[in-house]
């Protein structure tokens, strides 16, 4: 369950970045989106193998454009990165202390954040009941080199495209802005 709430409120999140302002609320959207799997679910509708190949294909397809020409701008535009290296981090809160904010401390907290964001190893022991002998592994495996792929470069790119503030700004919607901004140049 909680996954499917996280998962609503990241997708109200993102839609909220191609809406006007204040358009939608946050919590009233994020209750009717559950609200709308939960009507499909119990009219019966199962999960179709599919339309779950369909997403992650739309999902890989995206993140490989945003990849290939993030890289594209930051061989043209090398200088936000290195202003950004030299701007000063935030400081970051680890439990109750107030540490001064580093590149490392922003790497190390940054990647540790995009590890929570990840979805799909919770899900997927779910259907190991399903799956023949030894395809679990394997689903792991492939997870992991996803991500272990993905998760830096994007957020080089993002470092890239984006200042620190801006960063700070979009922290919900880093990747969305990241986009724009590559995709406006």
């Amino acid at each position: 369950i909680t996954t499917g709430v996280v998962s609503a409120l990241e997708a109200i999140a993102y839609l909220q970045t191609v809406l006007p302002e204040d358009t939608i609320n946050t919590q009233v959207a994020t209750i009717l989106l559950l609200a709308f799997f939960c009507i499909l679910t119990n009219l019966g509708m199962q999960e179709s193998a599919f339309v779950a190949k369909a997403i992650f294909v739309v999902h890989v397809g995206t993140l490989t454009v945003l990849s290939v020409f993030g890289v594209i701008f930051m061989c043209f535009n090398p200088h936000r990165i290195l202003e950004n290296l030299d701007s000063p981090y935030p400081t970051v809160d680890a439990a109750g202390d107030m540490i001064p904010g580093t590149f490392w401390t922003a790497l190390f907290y940054g990647f540790s954040s995009a590890m929570l964001g990840v979805s799909g190893f919770e899900t997927s022991s779910q259907f190991v009941e399903e799956q023949a002998p030894g395809v679990f592994p394997k689903t792991l495996r492939n997870m992991w080199a996803g991500v272990m792929f993905f998760n830096p470069l994007l957020s080089l790119i993002s470092f890239a495209a984006l200042d620190v503030e801006d960063i700070m700004e979009h922290k919900d919607t880093v990747l969305a802005r990241t986009a724009h901004v590559v995709g406006h140049w």
